[in-house]
């Protein structure tokens, strides 16, 4: 019996692996002021269908329940979120920071680094249209880097605006009706030929001439060419501005070293519409680690499709948000060899010698327990050197031990395994000092 195709079990080993990813996550995201939050892993199919031209559209494990609703298992979790926001709209802050650990499902071409699970990490901030909303989100994502202990030799955050790439395409006389198109296939550019996404573009009524340079301008690395290229062609300078702003905030934090301008960096999900952006292991020899980016129209056209035509438009909240998968991160570290290794842990491993022992220490174990203790009792009969070991590998701090001598004069033997000390104490005693 195997697991289905693309999912994965977590034998112990694992798990304590992925708790320690995950409390990574939960404390940067509590030491930023994000607040945690969930929600179910199934959804309505139509809340992801709405953004068509994308390929997680076609990506989505749906099925039927038994009422005949079309149900979908969530693929990504704004949507969720939105939903949230929007059921509770008038009764939540105007500004909010939220935080989710999900498990999203995408039924997709696996490779190294893609599964069809995974759990991601999700930070948004709601409510805030400032580029100072995206530096929490950025400065939030690398503090947990650097708990990881990546730095930014090993890690890339690049960085790119959709009004930037708006403007240039404007600039060059692209009707703004084709942008979303031409969007979507620039973020497949490095993952095909450029001949592909050239045909690609030529098929959605874009010139031969006009694709080719638009792939000449997405490849520009440096923000002063892109700064010169808008004044050039006499193009708007708001999305130049936001990508200036926020790159003088991350530089005045602390963190230049971790950024790189990227402008073919558009991510493919239809509606993203300011700052996006990707984090990279710095040689690109995996997928992207983490990506995300403004989403400030989502929430008002959720609402919109529920609201009569007088009320349309009348919701509204900013947004900007990320994931960070699980499984790319794990592949990264396994390469750099920063994967820790985690044993199993106990506070004390008690070993009777006999099952009169056992008896003895029963009173203890619960005591232990009660106090907050991790503590584990050896479930059968064995030599002292075998009991030790047993303790060992449970990852013991200490190990009670009880033979017959120390079971009739109510005493037991501790031994500490940093220190190889040992010592012998009444049962009683140590029970009073719990």
């Amino acid at each position: 019996m195997q697991s289905v195709k693309g999912m994965r079990d977590f034998y112990p080993k694992d798990y304590r692996i992925r708790e320690w990813l995950f409390q990574i996550f939960k404390d940067a995201s509590t030491k930023s002021g994000f607040e945690f939050y969930d929600a179910p892993v199934v959804e309505h199919e139509e809340l992801y269908i709405r953004k068509a031209g994308e390929e997680i559209t076609e990506q989505l494990y749906t099925f039927e329940d038994k009422s005949e609703r079309k149900i979908a298992l969530r693929p990504e979790m704004t949507p969720s979120l939105a939903r949230m926001v929007l059921a509770q709209y008038r009764q939540l802050p105007g500004r909010l920071k939220w935080a989710a650990i999900a498990q999203c499902f995408r039924y997709e071409r696996m490779t190294r680094g893609r599964k069809r699970e995974h759990y991601q990490w999700n930070l948004d901030v709601l409510g805030d249209d400032s580029q100072f909303a995206e530096l929490e989100l950025l400065t939030t994502a690398i503090h947990a880097l650097e708990s990881m202990g990546l730095n930014s030799h090993e890690v890339k955050l690049r960085i790119s605006n959709r009004n930037l790439l708006a403007d240039v395409l404007s600039g060059l006389g692209v009707d703004p009706a084709d942008h979303l198109k031409i969007f979507l296939q620039i973020d497949k550019l490095g993952k095909v030929e450029d001949s592909v996404l050239i045909a690609a573009m030529v098929k959605d009524g874009t010139s031969q001439a006009m694709a080719t340079r638009i792939l000449e301008v997405v490849k520009l690395k440096s923000l002063d060419e892109v700064s010169e290229l808008v004044a050039s062609l006499n193009a708007p300078t708001r999305g130049l501005g936001q990508v200036q702003e926020l790159f003088s905030l991350l530089h005045h934090y602390g963190f230049s070293d971790w950024l790189v301008f990227d402008f073919s960096i558009v991510r493919g999900l239809a509606y993203y519409t300011g700052t996006v952006f990707e984090f990279f292991d710095a040689s690109r020899g995996l997928r992207a680690i983490a990506g995300g980016g403004r989403y400030d129209h989502l929430i008002q056209n959720l609402a919109d499709t529920e609201l009569s035509d007088k009320a349309k438009g009348s919701i509204a909240m900013p947004a900007v948000g990320f994931g960070f998968g699980d499984v790319v991160i794990l592949e990264l570290l396994s390469d750099l060899g920063k994967l820790p290794e985690i044993k199993p842990h106990l506070d004390f491993y008690l070993a009777p010698f006999g099952s009169a022992e056992r008896l003895s220490l029963l009173p203890l174990l619960r005591r232990l327990r009660q106090k907050g203790f991790d503590v584990e009792m050896h479930p059968g009969d064995a030599k002292p050197r075998k009991l030790l070991e047993a303790a060992l590998q449970r990852g013991a701090l200490h190990c009670i031990m009880m033979g017959s001598e120390e079971r009739e004069k109510a005493e037991i033997r501790i031994k500490t395994f940093a220190t190889r000390e040992e010592q012998v104490v009444s049962l009683a005693d140590f029970l009073n000092s719990l």
